[in-house]
């Protein structure tokens, strides 16, 4: 079956498109083949878009995979509902013939109680009017769910626009034609691009190049400035929508709570900043306390945590992980986190805190440096690297990096900092991600120490 995945806003979605793409990379998807592929459906650009993500012939069975969504912390935090569909049956283009095609499906399968499930959310009630009223509809407790999916038929499924991730997108600025997971609906743009200089009675551009212009450099930038870009004419595309379907059993469904329940995790950390650390180290696989603790009769571990304040990050660290934890900043701390008997606070700037940091800490150093200080990337390194000299060798970096303004594509800022770290890191070993937990103007950068 294919798996749709409903996030609030399109960036969700891109992100874990790319996670899809970095699975052997990052502990996120479940190891081994999970699915032919991940595709963002619907045109979109940066934030904007229907916000699903879709999973084609996903291969585990449907319980082990919605086992994984409803286990994953970052998922169920911003996941809104999810969606089976089934690949053995067409799309439809008229509304009446899905529902008449469910009803059937619906008797033949005995369903005691009914709730409809849709992407868009404003579907259900349509299909909801066109079931037979003998369908048994049971949406607060159902033994099924009735998923209804309208999504772009044929080529015009995704713009893919942007970056994988902080790292090196390999589609980034350039129309590619293939797989659908990777498509950019290149002809259409094309052909929509040519129609629209055909009208205008300009010549239309070339692939890779500007259309030659017949009156000299000053026609050509005045054409050029009222040109139309290309990933402009996406949203003017017509774009043909069909229906998919699924019934399934009501388990394998996710909805997002209307209240989060008392029990979930982190509840009294004192600032939510702690989803980022936590999802960081899951990325790695490293997010138990055994990933941490210290051999039998060993001392404990310590970290650094730069821009504690309030301590969310620190209470983390001591509490979750094992570790003793040197917490830098001028501002106070959470009276919960400095009760903390682990916790040293040392009360000053991180750019100043080099000698304390080196008072508090054993001869070999620390094992783990976190960093989710408020300051430009740039800014954020030139502080940070003195200090990596207190991480010892193969140490854990994990630092927020925080960008002005929004958008997908980072990957110059991200390679300005892989660039400033310099030989203090395994240049091999630093990563971005952008964390669900991220906000659109951050990402998180994973390094280890050098061996230096």
């Amino acid at each position: 079956m294919d798996l749709v995945l409903g996030f609030g806003h399109q960036g969700l979605a891109h992100r874990v498109r790319v996670l899809f793409e970095q699975r052997e990379e990052f502990h996120f998807f479940p190891r081994g083949d999970f699915a032919d592929e991940a595709l963002e459906v619907g045109p979109h650009r940066n934030m904007a878009g229907p916000g699903l993500l879709l999973l084609s012939n996903v291969r585990p069975p449907p319980p082990e995979a919605a086992a994984w969504v409803a286990s994953e912390p970052g998922l169920a935090r911003h996941l809104q509902r999810t969606l089976w569909l089934d690949r053995g049956k067409a799309g439809e283009e008229d509304l009446r013939a899905l529902a008449a095609a469910a009803a059937a499906a619906v008797a033949a399968a005995g369903v005691g109680g009914l709730r409809v499930v849709a992407a868009p959310t404003r579907l259900a009630g349509e299909v909801t009017d066109l079931l037979p009223e003998w369908v048994p509809l049971e949406p607060r407790a159902p033994s099924h769910l009735l998923c209804v999916a309208r999504l772009p038929a044929g080529d015009v499924t995704a713009g893919q626009h942007g970056e994988w991730n902080g790292q090196s997108c390999p589609w980034a600025g350039q129309p590619t034609e293939g797989r659908a997971g990777r498509r950019r609906v290149a002809a259409a743009v094309a052909a929509a691009a040519a129609a629209a200089a055909a009208a205008e009675g300009r010549a239309p551009a070339e692939a890779g190049g500007a259309a030659a212009p017949a009156d000299g450099p000053e026609a050509a930038a005045a054409e050029a400035a009222e040109a139309p870009e290309p990933r402009a004419v996406l949203p003017l595309l017509e774009v043909r929508y069909e229906y998919r379907w699924g019934l399934v059993p009501a388990e394998w469904g996710f909805a997002m709570r209307g209240e989060a329940p008392p029990e979930r995790p982190f509840a009294d950390a004192p600032a939510s900043a702690v989803h980022k650390l936590d999802e960081a180290l899951r990325m790695l696989g490293l997010h138990e306390r055994a990933h941490h603790a210290a051999a039998a009769g060993a001392p404990q571990p310590w970290a650094i945590d730069l821009g504690a304040a309030p301590g969310a990050w620190t209470q983390h660290l001591v509490r979750c992980l094992g570790y003793a934890v040197a917490a830098v900043d001028p501002a106070e701390l959470a009276p919960s986190v400095l009760e903390l008997p682990a916790v040293r606070h040392v009360r000053a700037l991180s750019e100043a805190a080099g000698p304390a940091l080196e008072a508090l800490l054993p001869a070999g150093g620390a094992e783990l440096l976190v960093s989710d200080m408020c300051a430009h990337p740039v800014q954020a390194v030139k502080v940070l690297r003195p200090l990596l000299r207190l991480l010892r060798p193969g140490g854990l970096l994990v630092m927020t990096l925080k960008l002005p303004g929004v958008g997908r594509d980072r990957t110059g800022v991200v390679a300005r900092v892989r660039r400033d770290l310099g030989p203090e890191v395994v240049e091999s070993s630093v990563k971005a991600v952008w964390l669900l937990s991220n906000t659109a103007c951050e990402r998180t950068l994973i390094a280890r120490r050098a061996h230096v």
